[in-house]
């Protein structure tokens, strides 16, 4: 049996550009921040935007130990 253990939610920061916002992730693994000790985890990760209730944006896999 495969267990998931859930972290975050993280706050990412955005960059106002021609034609809408661009999510930045310059310093989300970046240590010291709230994600940094997850920077070499293996897992599924989703990114939301959060408007009333969270929306998916992207969801992707880590299989490579850093």
């Amino acid at each position: 049996m495969t267990l998931f253990n859930i972290h975050g939610a993280f706050e990412l920061n955005y960059e106002n550009r021609p034609g809408g916002r661009t999510l930045s992730f310059d310093r989300f693994w970046e240590d010291g921040s709230p994600a940094s000790h997850l920077a070499g985890e293996r897992g599924c990760y989703v990114f939301a935007v959060r408007n009333r209730s969270l929306t998916p944006i992207y969801v992707g896999k880590a299989t490579k130990v850093i």
